[in-house]
């Protein structure tokens, strides 16, 4: 007996007019995360869509995805002088 080879549904196929009117909203400025553009597609369109469908059409659509740098908000510019120049004590150097 075969099992059976896919997704019961089949490959569900998105109207690109989504990702259209999502590119149009996202070009007016301001921070889009995967999570703000799934929930953006099911107010608007009432459709949920994945994370990796959106990321993927995305990537498709030339947009590309910006992760946020660490900045520590109250660095210490002391430490941070000492470490640069090597005078912190590393305890693998003895």
């Amino acid at each position: 007996m075969l099992k059976p080879a896919g997704r019961k549904k089949g490959d569900v196929i998105w109207d690109a007019s989504l990702f259209e009117s999502l590119t149009k909203e996202i070009d007016k400025g301001g921070y889009w995360s995967i999570p703000r553009m799934q929930k953006w597609l099911h107010e608007h369109h009432h459709k949920d869509i994945p994370e990796q469908t959106i990321w993927y059409r995305m990537n498709k659509l030339d947009y590309s995805y910006k992760s946020a740098r660490p900045h520590p908000a109250q660095g210490n510019k002391e430490k941070q002088e000492a470490f640069k120049k090597g005078a912190s004590f590393r305890s693998w150097s003895r």
